[in-house]
C-alpha cells in the first residue's frame, strides 16, 4: 500500500491490475491522488495505486556524448563522468521541489561513486553546474569525507569537479 507522505511530485505510479502508468501530480483530497496519464489528469483513490517499476531509459552521461541505459551503467560499462543536471538525470523532475531534485542528484552521485570505486576508476568528473553552489559543495564534501578523494579540483568554469581517488 502506498504511503502518501512517501510519494513525491513526479513519482511514477501504476493503476493496480493494469499497465497504466502515470506521474503523481498532487492530492485532490485526503485519499484521492491526481495522476497524469498521457497529458490527462486522473483522480484515483490511493488504494488503487502502486509504485511503478523503474523504467529502463537512455541517459546521457555528459562528456562522452554517449547515451546508455541505466541498467548497462549499473552492470556492464562504466564512464568516468556523470552529469547531475536534472534535465539529463531525470527530466520528469524538472518542475519538482528543490529538495526532491537534490535528493535525486545526490543519490545518483553516490551510486556513481560506488561504481567508480568498484570498477577501480582512478579519476572521475562530476558535472554539477554552476548554480548557487549547493550541489557542488555537497559533492565536494562527500568526495573528501566519504570517498576519501586524494585531489579535488574545480573545472569547466566551476561547473564540474574532478576527483582523483
Amino acid at each position: 500500500m502506498l504511503i502518501i507522505n512517501e510519494i513525491w511530485i513526479g513519482d511514477r505510479l501504476r493503476i493496480k491490475g493494469s499497465e497504466t502508468i502515470g506521474t503523481y501530480e498532487g492530492k485532490d483530497s485526503e485519499f484521492v491522488l491526481k495522476i497524469k496519464v498521457n497529458f490527462e489528469i486522473l483522480k484515483i483513490h490511493i488504494d488503487q495505486l502502486e509504485v511503478a517499476p523503474e523504467e529502463v531509459r537512455e541517459i546521457d552521461l555528459g562528456l562522452n556524448n554517449t547515451a546508455i541505459s541505466e541498467s548497462t551503467l549499473k552492470h556492464q560499462h562504466f564512464r568516468s563522468s556523470i552529469d547531475l543536471h536534472i534535465e539529463s538525470l531525470a527530466p520528469e523532475l524538472i518542475n519538482a521541489r528543490a529538495e526532491r531534485i537534490i535528493l535525486k542528484q545526490l543519490k545518483a552521485f553516490e551510486e556513481f561513486m560506488k561504481s567508480a570505486i568498484t570498477n577501480k576508476i582512478p579519476h572521475v568528473t562530476i558535472i554539477h553546474g554552476k548554480g548557487e553552489g549547493v550541489l557542488r559543495s555537497e559533492v565536494q564534501f562527500r568526495l573528501k569525507h566519504h570517498f576519501n578523494a586524494k585531489i579535488i579540483q574545480l573545472t569547466n568554469q566551476d561547473g564540474a569537479t574532478e576527483a582523483w581517488l
